[in-house]
């Protein structure tokens, strides 16, 4: 049973949290009311504009929503657009789990989620965007008595939509499920997976091969000893093979899985380390029988830490992938680039720091590449439980895009001893005269000097000694030297310098904590 709506465009007024819109690294109160939101999906409309999938409450005259689900379209410095809500009246709604969204073959976005109706019944619901980022319709299925959450969904070759998820049709446990539907949105067949006794879910799904899919969630496969769990099945949903992964312990995080350009699948997960939920984070790929092709874990093991999403950089190429980790101490934002066969070639935690927020927390929960080149992350920052933080608690929708080497400021990876990169610290680093003259062209200044200035939030602390570190716009490095006693501004020699575009980086003995552009003429 299906139920279409179509929805008029609304277009709120927000507040924009503090960050750098030049380097898209920013929070957002999307749904305009403090309250708490988070990013669950992001897709790029064509070349400047990128959709945000979030979910946050929100009071809509009397009534406050718990969830609703709404589309964030921002431009390529990262200025919001447009923020549209999708929501039926007096229903709760949801944006499925992380990476829930495809592009459609219009150019549109298609998002997998549920909704809650008057009863508390949960239904599945296929929610549909055009290439402008406005809401064409939302669909809604499921039955009488039963509950139906939707996870994800992705467009089929021939223009159709499917749902994966979970439901309760057997009464005593949740089942998998995979929902086929038309292009016109007409349910056509619906498959469950799974047994009587166990829980099992599933949160990701992708085409395969011969015109069947992919599917990823998480079975129970004895006692308390959940594992990653995949299946292949057919074009009517018919299953080929089903398979779990994991160490002896229990693994908890679901199998977030992608197609890969070769017919296979790659899905990002945590590696249980020991039953007390410590995680390494991990990736698999299996190949069409599934058969593990190569499996491997990164990271130091932490509580919590896991991965969300995985994609392609390109066809056939690295990976890049996107979770949260607790290595650095507490949660914090960590994307991960591999190769195609799974060598680690970077991993960057992201820290998030305001002028509000004097140590924010965060986590990422999809990530894709762009035609540029860069990497945009989408997730939720967390507010500290720092009593001296207005607002003491606060969550809000995150974005992150970094270079092709996961930088804020190009050159970061080589500067020596950091693994965290704080954002939104930009404006601490002030250097001047900008553009500067190179060796012997000065005129009434140093030759070759500009002057630095740091500003650090009252609040912050430093990890050992600050340093300046300059690389070059291929990102080698070209000198680095410690901050000098007795305050800012100070003398910065530039004069050995070609001219050209620089980069420099402040850091302390872990952290990069700001960074600037400087051009030598």
């Amino acid at each position: 049973m299906r139920r279409g709506i179509k929805y008029l465009p609304m277009l709120f007024i927000f507040g924009l949290a503090d960050g750098s819109a030049q380097n898209l690294v920013r929070r957002y109160d999307a749904l305009g009311q403090n309250r708490p939101e988070s990013g669950w999906a992001v897709e790029q409309l064509g070349d400047s504009t990128w959709f945000i999938v979030l979910n946050g409450q929100k009071q809509v005259d009397a009534f406050v929503y718990s969830s609703v689900v709404a589309g964030l379209c921002i431009d390529a410095t990262g200025e919001p657009q447009d923020t549209i809500l999708a929501f039926e009246a007096y229903l709760n709604t949801y944006p499925g789990w992380a990476n829930s969204s495809d592009l459609r073959q219009d150019g549109g976005v298609v998002v997998g989620g549920s909704s809650v109706d008057t009863t508390g019944t949960d239904r599945p619901v296929l929610y549909l965007f055009n290439s402008i980022g406005q809401l064409d319709t939302m669909y809604t299925y499921g039955a009488p008595g039963e509950d139906w959450i939707g996870r994800s969904a992705k467009q089929t070759p021939d223009g159709g939509y499917i749902i994966v998820g979970e439901t309760n049709t057997h009464g005593t446990s949740l089942d998998g499920f995979l929902l086929r539907l038309d292009s016109a949105g007409n349910q056509q067949w619906v498959q469950t997976y799974g047994s009587a006794s166990v829980d099992e879910f599933l949160v990701s799904v992708d085409i395969g091969p011969s015109g069947g899919y992919y599917l990823g969630g998480q079975q129970t496969v004895v006692g308390f000893d959940d594992e990653q769990w995949v299946l292949r099945v057919d074009s009517n949903g018919q299953v080929i093979w089903d398979a779990h992964y994991g160490t002896p312990y229990d693994e908890g995080p679901n199998a977030h899985l992608t197609s890969t350009a070769d017919g296979n699948a790659v899905f990002a997960a945590g590696w249980a380390y020991n039953n007390s939920n410590v995680y390494q984070l991990g990736l698999t790929k299996i190949d069409s029988l599934g058969t593990t092709i190569w499996s491997n874990a990164y990271d130091t093991p932490a509580f919590g830490s896991v991965l969300y999403s995985v994609k392609e950089v390109s066809p056939g190429g690295d990976l890049i992938a996107g979770g949260v980790s607790y290595v650095p101490g507490y949660r914090q934002g960590v994307l991960l680039r591999t190769t195609a066969l799974g060598d680690s070639l970077w991993l960057r935690y992201y820290h998030y720091y305001d002028t509000v927020w004097s140590a924010g927390r965060g986590q990422i929960r999809d990530v894709i590449p762009t035609s540029s080149g860069s990497f945009i992350a989408v997730g939720t920052a967390y507010s500290s439980n720092n009593p001296n933080d207005p607002p003491i608690y606060g969550q809000d929708t995150w974005v992150v895009k970094v270079d092709s080497m996961g930088c804020l400021e190009p050159g970061c990876h080589v500067v020596t001893g950091v693994g965290t990169q704080i954002t939104n610290l930009r404006s601490v680093l002030r250097v001047w005269p900008n553009p500067v003259q190179g060796q012997g062209q000065g005129q009434g200044q140093a030759q070759g000097q500009v002057q630095v200035a740091i500003e650090l939030p009252e609040r912050f602390v430093t990890r050992g000694p600050l340093r300046l570190t300059l690389t070059d716009a291929q990102g080698r490095l070209v000198q680095e030297e410690s901050v000098p006693q007795g305050g800012s501004p100070f003398s910065f020699s530039l004069s050995a310098l070609a001219p050209g575009l620089y980069h420099l980086h402040l850091s302390d003995a872990t952290r990069w904590i700001s960074g600037a552009k400087v051009v030598v003429r």
